[in-house]
């Protein structure tokens, strides 16, 4: 996630937060009653923003931590699924099974993007990637033993 992608998020919430956040004192009334217009907050900082659903259950969570900012996404089971961040290494797109564990990891490293995808048990069955330029696919066993690799 680019600054600016996690600046019109801020941006997106902060204006969310300050139309659905709780109420303060009424606008000015217009001719029917009405209250005038909202005025958005300027800027909100925190460490962590949940996003809930209708029943009040996180769906999903913008946050920072020691690796930096981060986009999670819940299942209906409150299981986390998908993970959007950026760290020392670039961002990076994480998708995981209904068990929590990780499955599809695509990220955009220095040195180039790589796409991995795992087993059940975690294990990486598959690797391609475009390090340096140079387009690499790699195969691997359940063991981690290398089945296959191009070039």
């Amino acid at each position: 996630m680019t600054r600016r992608t996690l600046s019109v998020l801020m941006v997106g919430a902060c204006l969310v937060v300050s139309c659905e956040g709780p109420p303060g004192p009424p606008g000015p009334q217009g001719p029917a009653g009405e209250q005038g217009p909202l005025v958005p907050a300027a800027e909100l900082k925190v460490k962590r923003l949940g996003l809930v659903d209708a029943t009040g259950r996180e769906r999903g969570a913008l946050e920072v931590g020691p690796d930096g900012p981060r986009l999670v996404l819940f299942d209906g089971a409150g299981k986390a699924r998908a993970w959007l961040s950026v760290g020392e290494i670039g961002p990076v797109l994480s998708l995981s099974d209904s068990e929590e564990k990780l499955r599809v990891a695509l990220m955009a490293a220095p040195d180039g993007p790589a796409l991995t995808m795992t087993d059940s048990n975690e294990k990486m069955r598959v690797a391609v990637g475009a390090l340096g330029g140079n387009p690499t696919l790699d195969l691997f066993n359940a063991a981690g033993k290398r089945l296959w690799s191009a070039p």
